[in-house]
């Protein structure tokens, strides 16, 4: 979204430009290569010394005891069994993600593996209880910190 934002701002001149820069050739007609005169940036950076701030995003999917259980009824167990629900979050963003946390609802306790997750990176957290009688529903959330905002 902000690349586009950014392209939409420069002039048809500058396009051109840029185009013409990418595009350069060595003076033997021979491969493409970097212009002269153009420094490339460490990656995460603006290449002036500022960090990049990306779009930072997280996506979590729970299951109960192995099973998707978004819709309603969800899975038939036995009152008294054990019942385990993972949470598997994954980093959709492109920045890093740290403080990365789950929490339940119902007041499950929830367990990671780790507190960051790298670009596209996943991690399956998990949490327990007993089977009670009647309906159950409960809900994940994911938050996490991006170049100092929370993401959820």
């Amino acid at each position: 979204m902000i690349c586009q934002q950014q392209r939409q701002s420069l002039s048809i001149l500058s396009i051109l430009c840029l185009a013409f820069l990418a595009l350069s050739c060595s003076g033997d007609g021979g491969s493409p290569t970097e212009p002269q005169g153009l420094a490339t940036s460490p990656a995460g950076t603006t290449g002036q010394g500022q960090t990049a701030q990306g779009t930072p995003a997280i996506d979590i999917e729970k299951a109960t005891n192995g099973e998707d259980a978004d819709d309603p009824p969800g899975p038939t167990l036995t009152v008294g069994d054990p019942v385990d629900w993972t949470y598997v979050v994954t980093n959709t963003g492109d920045v890093d993600l740290t403080d990365v946390q789950v929490t339940d609802d119902q007041g499950v306790t929830v367990t990671c593996p780790g507190d960051t997750l790298a670009v596209g990176e996943s991690m399956t957290c998990t949490a327990n209880g007993t089977v009670e009688l009647g309906q159950y529903a409960n809900i994940g959330t994911a938050e996490a910190a991006a170049n100092g905002n929370q993401v959820s």
